[in-house]
């Protein structure tokens, strides 16, 4: 099951070849009853597991799970009420999945260079002997600025990771009160899926005004913005610098900030997987085989904290060279990585 995003673009190709793979498109935006259909089937009459990505997301946070959508445990649930009638169950089994450079691959040199057009994208001067780290947080630090011009008028006060909260917030809590006429205390994602939901509710609606459809659209490319803050954590390479994590900001800033749809990875990576214990999914239902109100909550309380487990097992990637980490003394020349 895959978000139906993928199987745009190629002239065509991708939504030729990928139902041939046995992947089948889901719209996130709403309920997807197909789709929902399509995955019950798999789960009851078919002979293959059935693959979901339960975050809905992309957010290139390969150390953090973040909250996880009940779409995949109601899907579960509902695999699972059926089958019990004839005696069986569904099982979950939760996977970690995690990148790692190969050893013998140096991915500095390239991140040095896309760091280098990041900047000039800024028209900034040579970075005059700072760290990429330094130099990571300072262009973070300047695109964050720049929205909180738009959306609050200055650059705001306060560490990264207080600003990039604040104006998240600020976005989500001025819609929720024009939009739902209440605010949620919902994570972000569902946050911003309800109003989402909502501005395109508004954009169906027949004979709306050039000015509502204009103020609609805007909405949207905001909630794309309270999104991408979520997105950047604001202390995720600070706090265990690996040349991994470092990769994985860059690549959201190559893509945010260069509109590379699909960037390069940096690097020869090799795809490091863990599945955890099975989980029964019977036992998440109720007598009778009746599910509970908050049984597709529980289960997927249950997923975050075993597919979080199973990911710190897997360790952290490899730590950055202290070249990476500290600037060169005043007056003294900086190594330049190869062109």
């Amino acid at each position: 099951m895959a978000a139906y995003q993928i199987f745009t673009g190629n002239a065509g190709l991708r939504k030729f070849i990928l139902p041939r793979l046995g992947v089948f498109p889901v719209d996130r935006e709403g309920t997807d009853r197909s789709a929902f259909q399509a995955g019950l089937n798999v789960l009851t009459q078919g002979k293959n597991p059935l693959v979901v990505i339960p975050e809905g997301e992309i957010y290139f946070l390969g150390d953090r799970l973040t909250p996880l959508r009940e779409g995949a445990a109601t899907l579960a649930l509902a695999a699972a009420r059926k089958l019990a009638e004839c005696g069986r169950t569904a099982w979950i089994i939760p996977t970690a999945i995690r990148y790692r450079f190969l050893e013998n691959h140096d991915p500095l040199p390239e991140l040095h260079r896309l760091m280098d057009t990041l900047e000039a994208r800024f028209t900034w001067w040579d970075p005059c002997g700072r760290s990429i780290i330094e130099r990571l947080y300072r262009y973070a630090e300047g695109m964050l600025a720049l929205k909180e011009l738009e959306y609050l008028d200055a650059p705001q006060p306060g560490t990264l990771k207080d600003r990039i909260a604040r104006l998240k917030f600020h976005i989500l809590e001025e819609m929720e009160d024009r939009r739902l006429g209440r605010r949620s205390d919902e994570p972000v994602p569902f946050r911003v899926k309800e109003l989402r939901r909502a501005c395109l509710k508004g954009l169906a609606v027949p004979g709306i005004s050039r000015e509502e459809r204009r103020t609609l659209r805007r909405d949207l490319n905001s909630l794309f913005v309270a999104i991408q803050l979520f997105s950047y954590p604001g202390d995720y390479v600070r706090e265990n610098p690996t040349l991994e994590r470092l990769a994985e900001i860059m690549t959201k800033f190559e893509q945010d900030a260069l509109g590379v749809t699909y960037p390069a990875p940096r690097g020869p990576r090799r795809a490091v997987v863990k599945m955890g214990e099975p989980i029964d999914v019977r036992s998440y239902l109720g007598p009778g085989g009746r599910r509970s109100r908050d049984a597709a909550e529980t289960l997927t309380e249950t997923l975050e904290l075993q597919i979080q487990g199973l990911m710190d097992t897997l360790g952290p990637g490899r730590p950055l060279p202290e070249s990476a980490l500290v600037s060169a003394p005043s007056g003294m020349p900086v190594p330049q990585p190869a062109s």
